[in-house]
């Protein structure tokens, strides 16, 4: 064995370095990894949709005027829909300022007869929870490659946003959602507040 002359000291070897980079690959794999468990955990179950749906069923209100917003593909402008509906059936659509459905009677009462001939379903939340059914099976036939989230209320399980992007495209889809009471927005209009 072989020791320094006194006096000189032989320099020792640093192992900082290694716990640095242990570190740094650390962090980078827990950045990599944390955003794609957070969204993995907040994508739409079939088990909560039905869930979701029941809940409206048994605890949603039969009549409620509906607002909604929906943009498409980073669109800075959202598509506005009003929806009225009174004993579980809408009597009023409007997209964007243009009636696309009323029911028989107020059709003809305000000379609309025929607008529902050229138009789909109205979107009320029976309509709403079909199509995040259609995007849900969508969802599944991607192998889980797109992203799906819905927030539902707690209370009586409408949906209140729902996020839909397909993977490799610029395809998304955000719909935000808002209940009113029969009158209260027609009240909130009136008072010049926008809903």
């Amino acid at each position: 064995m072989t020791s320094s002359p006194p006096g000189i000291h032989r320099p020792t070897r640093s192992r900082g370095w290694i716990a640095f980079f242990v570190g740094l690959i650390t962090l980078a794999v827990t950045g990599v990894t944390l955003p794609i468990v957070y969204n993995l955990g907040q994508q739409l179950t079939a088990e909560e949709l039905d869930r979701s749906r029941t809940l409206w069923e048994s605890a949603g209100p039969t009549d409620y005027d509906l607002t909604f917003s929906i943009r498409y593909d980073g669109d800075q402008l959202a598509e506005r829909h009003i929806v009225l509906v009174r004993e579980g059936k809408a009597t009023f659509a409007v997209c964007e300022g243009e009636v696309v459905h009323a029911a028989p009677a107020i059709g003809t009462l305000l000379g609309l007869a025929g607008v529902n001939a050229e138009r789909q379903r109205p979107r009320d939340m029976p309509a709403i929870f079909q199509h995040i059914a259609e995007l849900l099976e969508d969802q599944e036939t991607s192998g889980g490659k797109n992203f799906l989230a819905v927030a539902f209320d707690s209370r009586d399980g409408h949906p209140r946003r729902v996020v839909r992007r397909v993977r490799r495209s610029s395809t998304r889809e955000e719909w935000q959602f808002r209940l009113w009471q029969p009158g209260e927005l027609a009240a909130k209009a009136a008072g010049g507040t926008q809903p």
